[in-house]
């Protein structure tokens, strides 16, 4: 224990300190031996040195007062309490702040990152854009129907290998030829002279679970090269059998950048670099349109034929309110609405609503399989006019 008096502390602290560690037993000196120390301590002419008594009876004095609490009444106390809960409670809120700074430093190092990391993905994707020639016109008889070709749950770069299902990129290059074929076929019956194409999210596998990291054969950067290129083929090939090809664009959850949902930023989804790299494939065609969105990323809305349509992914959504969802987020009630995300097609009517679900390119991967959700590789195009919403509606097999 240290008996010297201390520099930050005066002359009755040192005297109160001394002789409390002596009274409770801490120092292991007589009162002389007190005496003898404080006058050395604290003073400085030999004239002033005391006696034991003279050192040793104030102090007891002062002592009686203090355990009868006379320095420590009712109201000094409450004081002391008050005092000590502010210092406290200042002390939390400093924490906090210093947290909350932390924090946002955090975030903003990760969106900067993110930032670079789609800005680095954007410009890859640039250098490797080729237009493509313009083609020929094809003299083909045309009627008043438009078609609405929805494009949805691709999945590129999923490799599936199970008992109801094989898929994987030659199959994927298979099925969007099939598709193409379908399309085909039935502008011929409708005499179809304008094609609406709408991504619906998902082109992509993703990174979200781990059974689908398992099941991946391409990283997500070549996923999305691959797909880019793919559905601009797509639509190379629409653009041959169509006056005007409009192409609207909906990001899905698998594409987000993080398998973090909660670390998730809105609009960090790689669906988006989509319409971006087709944009300059078909920079020079006024045939193609690659339309912005209104409404941000999740949300296309267009018309055709003099009817409001919106398109979503679907993972944000629920088929029984989508349509009042909907008509209280846009202001209107739409006639019609597309989504995706089950992998299941299908049709339901919501007052003057038509509800219009795609399944999807892959089928059933292992994800699905595990909890016995099984689906056909489907899609669903949509024949409409100004008369009907749904002319005619066509369950495509894959």
């Amino acid at each position: 224990m240290e008996i010297k008096k201390r520099c930050d502390e005066n002359d009755f602290q040192y005297i109160w300190r001394i002789a409390n560690a002596k009274e409770n037993g801490v120092l292991d000196m007589s009162w002389n031996e007190l005496a003898d120390l404080f006058n050395s301590q604290l003073c400085s002419d030999e004239e002033d040195y005391k006696t034991e008594a003279g050192w040793r009876k104030p102090f007891q004095a002062a002592k009686m007062f203090y355990d009868q609490d006379v320095f420590c009444s009712k109201d000094g106390m409450d004081k002391l309490n008050e005092i000590k809960t502010a210092k406290q409670s200042l002390y939390s809120e400093r924490v906090k702040l210093r947290d909350e700074r932390n924090e946002l430093s955090r975030l903003l190092r990760e969106q900067a990152r993110r930032e670079s990391y789609i800005e680095a993905v954007r410009r890859t994707f640039i250098e490797d854009v080729t237009p493509f020639e313009l083609v020929k016109e094809i003299n083909v008889e045309r009627g008043n129907t438009a078609m609405i070709v929805h494009l949805t749950d691709i999945h590129s770069g999923l490799g599936i290998k199970n008992y109801i299902n094989s898929y994987n990129i030659n199959e994927m290059y298979t099925r969007l030829h099939q598709y193409l074929t379908e399309v085909d076929e039935i502008r011929k019956i409708h005499h179809c002279k304008d094609c609406i194409l709408v991504l619906g999210g998902d082109m992509i596998s993703g990174l979200i679970h781990t059974s689908i990291r398992l099941e991946n054969t391409e990283n997500v950067v070549a996923q999305t090269k691959r797909i880019c290129k793919y559905i601009a083929e797509f639509i190379n090939s629409l653009r041959g059998i169509f006056e005007t090809v409009r192409v609207y664009s909906v990001s899905g959850n698998h594409s987000r950048i993080t398998a973090n949902l909660d670390a998730h930023l809105d609009g960090e989804e790689l669906d988006s670099l989509i319409p971006f790299y087709l944009s300059a494939v078909f920079a020079n065609d006024d045939s193609v349109v690659i339309e912005d969105n209104q409404c941000g990323e999740y949300i296309a809305t267009f018309t055709v034929c003099g009817h409001r349509w919106c398109a979503v992914h679907g993972d944000k959504d629920n088929i029984a309110t989508i349509a009042s969802d909907m008509t209280k987020l846009l202001g209107y009630t739409p006639d019609g609405i597309l989504m995706g995300h089950r992998h299941t097609n299908g049709m339901t009517t919501d007052g003057k609503t038509k509800i219009i679900q795609s399944g999807s390119i892959c089928g059933t991967d292992r994800y699905a399989f595990d909890k016995r959700l099984f689906g056909n590789p489907e899609q669903m195009v949509v024949v409409t006019d100004h008369a009907n919403t749904v002319k005619c509606l066509y369950d495509i097999q894959l």
